[in-house]
């Protein structure tokens, strides 16, 4: 299964990264509008952890 992963993520290593921000970023928004009492700190990391994939991969 981790093999069948990492050749998707090698097909295709865009995908990883935007659902990495949306998931993120979703979770902030949730956040702020009182849907969901998780602290803000999770949305911010996984924001992040996206940001630094995009930045190793196309930047670097």
């Amino acid at each position: 299964m981790i093999n069948s992963l990492k050749k998707f993520d090698k097909r295709y290593p865009f995908v990883l990264v935007v659902f990495l921000i949306l998931l993120g970023s979703g979770l902030l928004y949730a956040r702020l509008m009182n849907y969901i009492r998780w602290p803000n700190v999770m949305g911010i990391v996984i924001i992040g952890e996206g940001l630094y994939l995009f930045y190793k991969r196309y930047l670097k």
